[in-house]
């Protein structure tokens, strides 16, 4: 093991209404009525997110997001996304730490974890410092 410390990930599809109720414990000093209040719908919209940690730092959240027509849309997870989001995201925040090569990888088996592609792009920045662990 390496000197870092062990990176794990997460994607999680998250609704817009828990997002906001995390918002919750914030306060808002406005002039205007502080107790009006926005309702939500119970079936909100949801977003599809990343982030990853150790235990010194935490990276993210990302959003899974594609541009329709009338503008963002959240949009599911599969190979060719998250790969993109190592190569764009991940992998230049660690880099700017300087720490990709104290790092250990973990992911879960998840389909876009195990997509070849991705596959080949953890074994070249991660070499064998990768946990991919599979739920049977």
């Amino acid at each position: 093991m390496r000197g870092h410390g062990t990176f794990c990930g997460q994607t999680k599809p998250i609704s817009i209404s828990k997002v906001l109720s995390i918002l919750k414990n914030c306060r808002i000093w406005a002039r205007a009525n502080p107790f009006q209040m926005q309702p939500l719908p119970p079936n909100s919209q949801k977003v599809t997110m990343w982030c990853g940690f150790t235990a010194a730092f935490f990276v993210g959240p990302f959003f899974f997001k594609e541009i329709g027509p009338s503008g963002p849309v959240t949009c599911g997870v599969n190979g060719t996304r998250f790969e993109s989001l190592l190569c764009n995201q991940l992998i230049p925040a660690l880099t700017q730490r300087g720490c990709v090569d104290s790092t250990i990888f973990m992911q879960d088996g998840a389909p876009p974890h195990i997509a070849t592609p991705v596959k080949h792009l953890l074994k070249l920045h991660f070499g064998n410092d990768r946990i991919d662990a599979t739920i049977t």
